[in-house]
């Protein structure tokens, strides 16, 4: 009875629990022959992922399923994080792209994107010249928005927000200290100017992550270190008793 689908759904179970894998896969790639179904795959997927440790062969059968069940989103999810798992990000960032545009109000997809997006500008920073570098960081703040759009208070996403505004006036100030004397007359004011506006988003941003996370250091620290740069002194006094009254806990 090669077609009996309960016979095939115990072997399943026995395999697995005498740990053949092999076998257990084998029961449901013959499920699936006769009648496919979204969890056959799923659990196929997990075998080969987890039991079997072939990354190639899960990729491929995961890509099958999506063909299968196009409209089942999980597993296009599975397959963003084998990608990640493989260390193929910039496929995985392509995918997530694709997805954004189907699910834009997904919260996994864009926090996912803005993070992917947020690793490569670090690894990439070094390599970028100046209009890339403006263009890739318009480009993860514009990701970052989105998820705040979602999720207004996230404190991950407000925290890295304000360390790129924070960078950037960094980097202002660094090509301000690198000026000679005439380029240093002719801007010095729109740097400064620009340095501190950086700085004040940089501050907002930061705000409005102790304001979802009050007693992370992390974020503490971080403020009490702008409303210096800011020679905002009371504010600054504040958060120093903040910090020092979770130092006394």
């Amino acid at each position: 009875m090669p077609k009996d689908t309960v016979s095939l759904i115990y072997g399943v179970s026995a395999a697995n629990q005498g740990q053949l894998y092999e076998s257990a896969y084998s029961f449901y790639e013959e499920l699936t022959k006769i009648r496919p179904k979204p969890a056959y795959y799923q659990n196929m997927y997990v075998l080969q992922k987890q039991n079997l440790g072939d990354n190639e062969k899960a990729l491929q059968l995961i890509q099958q399923a999506q063909n299968d069940f196009p409209e089942n989103y999980s597993f296009q999810k599975y397959e963003v994080d084998l990608l990640i798992k493989m260390n193929r990000k910039d496929e995985a960032l392509e995918l997530l792209n694709t997805l954004e545009s189907f699910y834009p109000n997904n919260m996994a997809i864009v926090l996912n994107k803005s993070s992917l997006m947020d690793e490569a500008f670090k690894t990439n920073r070094a390599e970028l010249d100046s209009v890339q570098l403006i263009m890739a960081e318009a480009e993860l703040i514009s990701a970052y928005e989105k998820v705040l759009d979602l999720s207004p208070r996230h404190p991950l996403v407000n925290f890295n927000l304000a360390a790129i505004y924070s960078e950037k006036s960094n980097d202002l100030i660094r090509e301000l200290n690198g000026m000679n004397s005439a380029s240093f007359a002719a801007s010095s004011a729109k740097h400064q100017a620009d340095a501190k506006l950086a700085l004040e988003k940089a501050t907002a941003y930061m705000e409005a992550a102790k304001q979802a996370q009050p007693k992370n250091i992390n974020i503490l620290n971080a403020l009490k270190l702008f409303y210096d740069r800011l020679e905002l002194k009371e504010k600054s006094a504040a958060i120093q008793k903040e910090i020092a009254a979770l130092k006394d806990q």
